[in-house]
């Protein structure tokens, strides 16, 4: 979710051998990660399914994205910005979590925006089971500096009872 012009996290993970749908809400960004995606994976285990438009309170396109793909991860990283809808991204996640059997989901976060950053861990909250790695288990250079305003998180579904 959230892939940008660069698709790095995208790229990451087809070159770890993942078949890859990488979404941004920006129209005109998906010309150059279509690009910059194929052209730094070329002969990589993975494949890229597509780079395509999904827009976080596009309730209809978020199911369509579920109901394609067979996906068990789902990665965002650095989406949170002063200009978020995070209702509608936690919206997208819980839709996105459905699935059966849900995927993992993995949360790279930058905390840059109090009242924001605020705003989006309350509502993941109050549908997810949050689960941050350790700082010791990260890669030094994110421990302290200007890395020590990172974290990645594991969200976890609540499920309802039936």
């Amino acid at each position: 979710l959230g892939a940008g012009a660069g698709g790095l996290v995208s790229i990451a993970l087809i070159r770890a051998g993942a078949n890859v749908l990488a979404t941004d809400g920006d129209e005109g960004v998906l010309e150059f990660l279509n690009l910059n995606i194929k052209g730094n994976t070329r002969g990589a285990p993975g494949q890229l399914l597509g780079a395509e438009r999904l827009c976080w309170g596009d309730s209809d396109a978020i199911d369509a994205v579920r109901e394609r793909l067979a996906h068990d991860l789902v990665v965002m990283s650095d989406v949170v910005f002063h200009t978020i809808d995070t209702a509608a991204l936690v919206e997208a996640l819980a839709k996105l979590a459905a699935a059966e059997p849900p995927p993992e989901i993995i949360v790279a976060h930058t905390w840059r925006f109090v009242r924001e950053d605020e705003d989006f861990l309350e509502a993941v909250d109050a549908v997810f089971d949050r689960h941050t790695v350790p700082a010791e288990d990260l890669h030094p250079r994110f421990r302290e500096g200007r890395g020590g305003d990172t974290s990645i998180m594991r969200l976890v579904p609540r499920r309802r009872p039936p």
